[in-house]
């Protein structure tokens, strides 16, 4: 018995030991500390519309939901970017400001507009119709192009950001 039972501890160690091995052999490398947050855990942000309030904001899709559920009237128009809800390493926060009447939100990415990048990101435009107290925020050139050839005044890069659809971040 005792034969047995040193048996199968040598084969389970001589199969712990393999696999051991073949994970410090294998090609996947783990993500560095300084690089961006880890994009597997970034959500999509929306932007929406209040015809009440005439503005734009941006958030995940679920705060919308929370909020139309008790009387607000927001709108989702599109997906704009990827990002995280909490601060993840490499990254800073966006904060999101408003006008006193709450009619007019901008965002900002630090007290001092510092906009930090990062390769991989692109970068997120925004646009405002000052007659209206509202901003536009995209990552699309053509879009912002085209808005400030229809009046829209150019507010530049307010962050930089992961694309919807793919992820191209440094790893």
């Amino acid at each position: 018995m005792k034969a047995i039972s040193t048996a199968l501890c040598t084969l389970f160690l001589s199969q712990l030991y393999r696999n051991a091995l073949a994970v410090s052999n294998s090609t996947e490398e783990r993500r560095a500390a300084n690089t961006c947050g880890d994009p597997s855990v970034a959500e999509i942000f929306v932007q929406a519309f209040s015809p009440s309030k005439t503005a734009q904001v941006t958030r995940v899709r679920w705060v919308f939901i929370a909020t139309d559920t008790i009387g607000d009237d927001f709108a989702i128009q599109a997906e704009v970017f990827r990002a995280w809800e909490t601060t993840q390493t490499g990254t800073v926060p966006l904060y999101q400001l408003s006008n006193p009447s709450g009619t007019d939100f901008i965002y900002l990415p630090s007290l001092n507009g510092a906009i930090p990048s990062a390769a991989g990101f692109i970068p997120l435009f925004v646009v405002s119709q000052p007659s209206f107290t509202d901003h536009w925020y995209t990552t699309s050139p053509t879009e912002r192009n085209s808005l400030i050839a229809s009046g829209w005044v150019d507010g530049g890069v307010v962050a930089f950001v992961l694309p919807v659809n793919d992820c191209t971040c440094s790893s």
